[in-house]
């Protein structure tokens, strides 16, 4: 088994319990860039169609999602911000909170948004210009974006190299392309029970009456709690190997990194 950034070998550091299915789910190392990854064995995931499910979880960011995208047009060049036809897109936008921010500054903004709930309630409620389909760099004319976003999505997909250098081909030459991850760092390891105690002793303590009160704090920095659905867990190194490979460099970090093409 190979990294899915650098192609160095994996090594296996434990199983973790499903939080879909319940089962084990192999969480392997990568020996060169120190990242982490799940359900190794489903790297060709076949997509059949969009889907239906409910939108909670996105309605419930909008205030997380609305301060890091004013935060990080704080930090970006005014020159970003100069001239007319300014253009945005936010691939994996959900309900579109990062969107309305970007129209807010001034810039053309669209979307792209698989949950077909989710597009409903942006184009609906918010009157925002989102396309229900999965990305791919087809869907739009290649260069043409100044800020591209892509926020909370990365750690999702099977073929993340594939996927970031498909997504560049729409980003005009100097233009920025924001990256938001789930952050690896020390602190995070630390704090995440499931890499430190098997499943057995994680539902014993979540059974324990006097520990319930911060089982949910528990989980909330535990950045290994779903397996299933967070497959990758990028290292900053293993960020910078991702820009060299879409012909960028990493110019800042909020939570994460910004690249510039």
């Amino acid at each position: 088994m190979h990294c899915r950034v650098c192609e160095f070998k994996l090594k296996f550091v434990k199983d973790i319990q499903g939080e879909v299915t319940g089962e084990l789910i192999s969480l392997q190392k990568c020996s060169n860039c120190g990242s982490y990854f799940s359900c190794i064995d489903f790297t060709n995931q076949v997509i059949n169609k969009l889907p239906d499910g409910e939108i909670d979880g996105y309605l419930n960011t909008k205030r997380d999602v609305k301060t890091r995208i004013n935060t990080l047009f704080s930090m970006l060049d005014a020159d970003l911000f100069n001239g007319d036809n300014k253009k945005y897109l936010d691939i994996g936008c959900g309900v579109g909170w990062a969107l309305m921010v970007a129209k807010e500054y001034g810039f053309e903004a669209c979307g792209v948004e698989p949950e077909v709930k989710a597009v409903k309630f942006a184009r609906s409620e918010l009157r925002l210009n989102v396309v229900n389909s999965y990305f791919s760099s087809d869907l739009f004319e290649h260069e043409s974006f100044d800020l591209i976003v892509m926020d909370q999505v990365l750690e999702h997909l099977s073929n993340p190299l594939n996927f970031l250098v498909d997504a560049f081909k729409l980003l005009k030459p100097g233009g920025i392309f924001f990256l938001g991850v789930p952050p690896l760092d020390w602190s995070r390891k630390a704090i995440s029970i499931s890499l430190h105690f098997s499943s057995n002793m994680i539902n014993k303590i979540r059974k324990i009456s006097y520990l319930k009160s911060i089982v949910p704090i528990l989980d909330k920095y535990d950045l290994f709690i779903s397996p299933e659905g967070h497959i990758n867990y990028f290292t900053a190194k293993s960020i910078k190997i991702l820009a060299k490979e879409c012909n960028a460099m990493v110019v800042g970090e909020l939570y994460n990194n910004i690249a510039r093409a």
